[in-house]
């Protein structure tokens, strides 16, 4: 099997993000465990189901003081401003991969909803040069972020 990966697209509140820096640029992450199981006596076992498991965190990459970087900073003003009346998040990232024989495209959606900021942006100074400084690291917490293949 061959994968050919093209152009992904993120959205966050339906705007398309495109300020990327270099490396990872943005990766999605599921910090809780889907399920829970327990095993006693006679192999006798219990699976629970924890929703909790659908909790997504979103981490981008991007260039320090770019457009998407300057609408992420108005959201996250306004959630500090007042963060029982903040309208939460949504996310779109669309992964597309081709096959290698011009067929159609298969696209991994990922759907979040209930996003808020994990934690304030994280930058870097460095005085010998190093191009980490020009980056800025959003982190974005969603209730759900539902997989699907199209």
């Amino acid at each position: 099997m061959i994968n050919v990966t093209s152009a992904d697209a993120i959205k966050i509140n339906g705007r398309l993000i495109t300020g990327f820096a270099d490396e990872d640029n943005a990766k999605i992450t599921f910090p809780n465990d889907l399920s829970n199981q327990s095993t006693g006596k006679d192999g006798n076992s219990i699976i629970a189901y924890m929703p909790k498991g659908l909790n997504g965190e979103l981490e981008m990459r991007l260039l320090a003081g770019c457009a998407d970087d300057k609408f992420l900073n108005a959201l996250l003003s306004a959630y500090n401003n007042s963060p029982a009346t903040f309208p939460l998040m949504t996310l779109e990232f669309d992964k597309f991969l081709g096959d290698g024989s011009g067929d159609a495209p298969t696209t991994i959606v990922y759907l979040g909803q209930g996003g808020s900021f994990k934690k304030q942006p994280e930058v870097l100074e460095n005085q010998s040069g190093e191009t980490k400084q020009a980056v800025v690291i959003w982190n974005i917490r969603f209730v759900t972020i539902n997989r699907s293949i199209e």
